[in-house]
């Protein structure tokens, strides 16, 4: 009596093992747009708040600054290409940098930036107060699924917020467990 595999037997299994890979692999890549995604968020958010703080401390204006392919002017990017300064200038220079969120590690993930038609935002070296505006976040695999970062100069508050999966207003968790946006 022979033991092992037939040559049958094993060609058998590997080409069962390709087709439930190949299966898997779809599911596998959205598992980590999801995973970028959820880890963005939280980060913009405590770069915001970090610069509000920094801002307060110093007791001087403060900017954040979004840069896109290494320029001053985008306010859109999904390749990874931006960058978020916090700067004592209204433009970007290497000397004034005094915090800086780099997007590579984020590529894949569709980051647009809305505060008031700027590529600048000035921080209240008072209040900490940002103007009203928000940091949109979707995956370029389902660019429904938004996550906000959003600033309101009324309250001074910062916060995360999702798009309402269901579109009908009837939840009040949205995508990844945050609140809907309203």
């Amino acid at each position: 009596m022979t033991r092992g595999f037939t040559l049958l037997e094993l060609l058998i299994t590997v080409v069962v093992l390709s087709v439930l890979l190949a299966a898997a692999a779809p599911s596998f890549s959205s598992l980590l747009a999801s995973s970028k995604l959820q880890r963005l968020a939280p980060e913009v958010h405590s770069f915001l708040i970090t610069a509000r703080s920094e801002a307060v401390t110093r007791n001087q204006e403060l900017y954040v600054l979004f840069l896109v392919s290494g320029a001053l002017g985008g306010t859109e990017s999904s390749d990874g290409d931006w960058d978020m300064v916090l700067s004592s200038s209204t433009f970007y220079v290497s000397d004034n940098v005094l915090m800086h969120l780099d997007g590579s590690a984020y590529r894949g993930i569709k980051v647009d930036f809305n505060f008031s038609n700027s590529t600048s935002i000035a921080i209240d070296n008072v209040r900490g107060r940002f103007r009203d505006g928000n940091v949109s976040l979707a995956s370029t695999n389902a660019l429904s699924d938004v996550l906000s970062i959003i600033a309101s100069k009324t309250t001074g508050r910062i916060r995360i917020c999702s798009s309402d999966p269901n579109s009908d207003g009837r939840n009040s968790i949205g995508h990844y467990g945050y609140e809907i946006c309203g």
